[in-house]
């Protein structure tokens, strides 16, 4: 190389150092594209890594299910919903149940879809009992019966759906609309195949539910019949009917005379009554085993687990309280003061309740374990998981919250 070769090329090495072409700056500059591609690779390994070791994770992460991780302090998934649309939340366990017009779907605790079902019901009504759903169009006549995210069983009712409930071992009572009676009761097992039918002539039957034995069959009727030798005003009177299902006749009758019953629950190995003046413990025999007075409290609301009825009730005076029983009719506790009350949940020994957007989390014995700020307005919340997790309905979305 010449003088004036080495010349020029000093002079040119001097003129790119100038321009910070040179030395771990001018690397950068040259393999740009090459750096940022080594780090995105890096990333989306470290999310697979991630996502791999918490589905839950990556399900949110990665958009599964058409959601987006909603990044609050106890909101652990999000799923938007469209708003006004007809949704039924329950809980089986450790997984939510979600269903619509259009589909049902179990969430686990961290939000991944366990399974999902098309389906069409216009007024979706829900059961949970063991491994089985019932999946119901109330007003309709379509029925699927789901087990462990399968369809067992897709049938329908002969007359429009009033009520229907599943029991433990995939067992259905189905309450329907049929003409010239009040009230059409049959019970189905798991294949389809009727096992029990009642036709009603003078109660109207609006609830009913089989028991832990799931021979044993309760129904919650209203009997609107005058009585002998009353005038036209009429009057109406509660009670509950129980059968055993291989049989026509019931074996046991309770009338709650003044009373309009409204729901009949199992509870451990009987009945639970609830009218809008009591509650009424009934035994798998049929015998009255305890009371509980609403004291001429309204009761708004009832959330009903294995082992706890939660009572949201209101005063004459506009004052909303909560009353907790276990399955023997005992007051566990009273929680006073309970403004602006929209919902109440029970799961395991736990009792969720809002007071404004706020919620909180007490054992059942009132004691309080924990409170949520938040900034939404639930319309409607639910335990699950054992109390450490709670679904809740939004005017546009489905949460699941964690629940310390």
């Amino acid at each position: 190389m010449s003088r004036l070769d080495y010349r020029r090329k000093k002079q040119r090495e001097l003129e790119r150092q100038e321009r910070g072409e040179t030395g771990w700056r001018g690397f950068v500059k040259r393999h740009l594209g090459l750096l940022v591609l080594a780090v995105i690779v890096v990333l989306v390994s470290a999310a697979a890594l991630i996502a791999a070791l918490n589905p839950d994770f990556g399900g949110a992460l990665f958009g599964q299910n058409g959601t987006e991780l909603y990044l609050d302090e106890n909101t652990i998934f999000e799923m938007p919903i469209t708003a006004g649309e007809k949704t039924v939340i329950t809980s089986m366990g450790d997984t939510a149940v979600f269903c619509t017009r259009e589909k049902i779907m179990a969430l686990s605790g961290g939000g991944r879809t366990e399974w999902e079902i098309p389906l069409r019901l216009s007024n979706p009504l829900v059961s949970v009992a063991g491994d089985y759903i019932l999946a119901a169009d109330r007003g309709g006549k379509d029925i699927y019966l789901i087990h462990r995210g399968s369809i067992l069983l897709q049938t329908t009712s002969a007359y429009n759906i009033i009520n229907a409930s599943v029991a433990s071992d995939g067992k259905f009572v189905v309450i329907s609309d049929e003409p010239y009676y009040k009230g059409l009761v049959t019970v189905r097992d798991a294949a389809g195949s009727e096992v029990f039918i009642w036709h009603s002539g003078s109660f109207y039957v609006i609830d009913a539910v089989l028991g832990s034995d799931t021979n044993k069959l309760a129904l919650a009727v209203i009997n609107t019949s005058l009585p002998s030798g009353e005038d036209a005003g009429g009057s109406f009177s509660g009670g509950v009917l129980q059968f055993n299902i291989y049989e026509t006749e019931p074996f046991q009758t309770h009338t709650f005379a003044g009373s309009l019953i409204t729901n009949v629950f199992r509870a451990g190995n009987g009945f639970l009554a609830v009218t809008d003046t009591e509650c009424v413990g009934i035994a798998a025999d049929g015998a009255l085993s305890w009371t509980y007075s609403l004291n001429g409290k309204n009761l708004n609301k009832i959330s009903k687990s294995d082992n706890l009825a939660v009572l949201a009730l209101e005063d004459t005076g506009g004052r909303k309280s909560i009353a907790v029983l276990d399955n023997n009719g005992k007051e566990r506790c009273m929680i006073e003061n309970a403004p602006n009350l929209s919902y109440v949940s029970s799961d395991a020994d736990r009792v969720a309740y809002n007071n404004g957007n706020n919620i909180t989390v007490c054992d059942s014995a009132g004691k309080e374990l924990y409170s949520i700020q938040t900034a939404k307005s639930f319309t409607e919340l639910l335990l699950f998981d054992g109390g450490r997790r709670a679904a809740a309905l939004g005017a546009s979305s489905l949460d699941i919250l964690e629940i310390k």
